[in-house]
């Protein structure tokens, strides 16, 4: 590719993005979104989940090692819903056929997570951030799962 073709293809992204920034800060509420931007709301919300469950879980290996056997149900807890967010963020994206079951056990993951947060929220603001990023996630899963997919005792 040539150098002038280089610069137009940057350019014509560089005119796209302002219209991006708008789109994505619409100020529509879930309900009023159209299902594609809700599926693109829960892909980014199961991403940044993803990143702040690793997080949590970095900072848990680390205090493990240091001898705070506590912590070991949160790791756990972490390990796993990072790595269903991660797949429902895959999924999700790709608006594969498997949205409703990937999404109701990403909000069933997220919840567990959130439950082994609460219990040391103020041990380090990565557990925190965690459990506001899985509360989002959460939130925003149970609105592309069927109702059938949860327990009722909730």
């Amino acid at each position: 590719m040539h150098r002038k073709q280089i610069f137009n293809r940057t350019g014509e992204a560089a005119a796209v993005l302002p219209s991006l920034r708008t789109e994505r800060f619409s100020g529509k509420t879930m309900a009023e979104e159209e299902p594609d931007d809700k599926l693109d709301r829960c892909a980014r919300a199961c991403s940044f989940s993803q990143r702040a469950c690793d997080s949590c879980a970095t900072w848990c290996s680390r205090e493990l090692a240091r001898g705070a056997h506590q912590l070991a149900e949160l790791l756990t807890a972490c390990r796993d819903c990072a790595d269903l967010c991660f797949a429902a963020a895959q999924i999700i994206t790709r608006h594969g056929g498997a949205v409703d079951l990937v999404s109701a056990a990403c909000a069933e993951a997220c919840q567990r997570c959130i439950r082994a947060c609460e219990e040391h929220a103020g041990e380090d603001k990565s557990v925190a951030r965690c459990l506001r990023k899985c509360h989002e996630c959460e939130k925003a899963c149970r609105t592309l799962s069927p109702p059938a997919f949860f327990p009722s005792s909730r």
